[in-house]
């Protein structure tokens, strides 16, 4: 069976020409069947309020979601159309045609700049039970300040994707717990894909950590490796753009990563440079997963409640 995946910046729904039109975005993701979306908003007095992560869901049919805001902030009614309890939020979203079997919001690093506009980052990692079988993905969204903002950032996430047996599963089942921890185990695949904007060029030292590696042995590679999806499937590593903006320089800054255990069900990635619901381009790729079988780590790897 082959999926697809797909990540798009989507800009709060702001598209090239400077018009708010979630519908375009609907219209640009296609028939992808796992869709991580960065820059989602809820509240936003500048766009009528909406409430982003239920809109999209709404039109693209995909009913299991979730939604993580790295910012969210109380307004009430200090805005026009406001009321008691509205919040301000922006964050990530992840949608899928089959269950997100477990999600756990991680946020990433952040210090202190003065004089820039900096937001808190996140990364969201989910379990998804594809008719394949259980597939993780770490969906997120890096800063845009300096690689030294993000090297941090970059430094955790590799760790969440390549070592999962160090945090185990979120939810592990203690059968007969009147607490209610008899709940079947949630599978905790090894391999891991990880996938949005991360704000860096593959000419960056935050690819080259990703994809170079370090000495430390991890359960998904001893070698410390991840292996971008877009020189899995013959492309020059420089080439490709995923970010336009005419004042600044236009780069791959949308990615996709694996660990090796997935690299045989790479199948193709493609940059939609036709879209223009937003700055970004949307990056798809496809996965074969027929007789993949992931591999899960034992619930005595996984960790327990104390």
């Amino acid at each position: 069976m082959t999926i697809t995946l797909a990540s798009y910046n989507i800009q709060y729904g702001v598209g090239k020409d400077g018009r708010f039109d979630l519908s375009r975005i609907v219209a640009e993701l296609g028939e992808a069947d796992i869709i991580a979306l960065q820059e989602v908003e809820i509240g936003n007095p500048l766009k009528g309020l909406v409430d982003q992560p239920a809109e999209l869901s709404r039109q693209l049919g995909h009913p299991h979601w979730s939604y993580g805001a790295g910012v969210d902030i109380y307004l009430g009614e200090s805005v026009p159309g406001g009321y008691p309890g509205l919040r301000r939020k922006f964050g990530n979203m992840v949608l899928s045609r089959w269950p997100l079997l477990s999600v756990v919001h991680h946020t990433l690093p952040k210090r202190a700049i003065a004089g820039a506009t900096h937001l808190q980052r996140t990364a969201m990692e989910a379990v998804i039970a594809t008719p394949e079988g259980p597939l993780r993905l770490i969906a997120g969204h890096l800063d845009h300040i300096s690689p030294e903002t993000r090297m941090p950032q970059v430094t955790m996430l590799r760790d969440l994707v390549l070592a999962p047996q160090r945090r185990g599963a979120p939810w592990v089942g203690v059968p007969g717990n009147a607490a209610g921890f008899g709940d079947p185990e949630i599978p905790w695949p090894v391999d891991c894909l990880l996938i949005g904007d991360m704000n860096f060029a593959p000419d960056g030292p935050e690819y080259r950590h990703l994809t170079c590696g370090g000495s430390t042995e991890t359960a998904a590679d001893p070698e410390g490796r991840l292996h971008d999806c877009w020189v899995l499937t013959g492309h020059d590593a420089v080439q490709g753009v995923t970010f336009i903006r005419p004042e600044r320089k236009q780069e791959r800054l949308d990615h996709c990563f694996v660990t090796p255990g997935l690299v045989p069900a790479v199948r193709s990635m493609r940059i939609d440079a036709a879209a223009l619901g937003s700055d970004h381009q949307p990056i798809f790729v496809a996965l074969e997963l027929s007789g993949y079988g992931a591999e899960t780590l034992s619930p005595a790897l996984s960790g327990g409640a104390s």
